[in-house]
């Protein structure tokens, strides 16, 4: 009857250090895991500062547009409907492109939040 109870101590005891050593595995694992979010995220974080930057840029060109407008509009002698008729196309053509570029950044940071929460799921 002891030899039973030490062998199924014994059988115990290894299937607790493999409980453990599985642990260890699965830990290691989900540390690794997360170090790959944390640098998903960090890239993330750096795109939107781009993105933000990006339309920072952006918004000045629009202004500088605008003061390049007021500025013609005082060098010459023409009717102010003159002027905002040709100035307005190219004022609408910035905002399309603009608002373009904004939607494929949105687009593009949306598809990385995307990736990030598939990764979050998988782990």
């Amino acid at each position: 009857e002891c030899k039973q109870v030490r062998g199924a101590l014994q059988r115990a005891q290894r299937a607790d250090e493999e409980q453990q050593r599985n642990f260890e595995q699965y830990r290691a694992e989900i540390a690794n895991k997360m170090v790959s979010v944390q640098a998903h995220l960090e890239k993330l974080r750096d795109e939107r500062t781009t993105i933000l930057l990006e339309k920072k840029t952006l918004t000045q060109e629009v202004a500088l547009r605008e003061d390049n407008l007021q500025e013609a509009k005082a060098r010459h002698e023409r009717t102010l409907s003159e002027v905002a008729a040709e100035h307005l196309d190219e004022l609408h053509q910035l905002e399309r492109e603009h608002q373009a570029e904004l939607t494929q950044l949105h687009t593009r940071m949306h598809d990385c939040l995307d990736e990030n929460a598939a990764l979050q799921r998988s782990s």
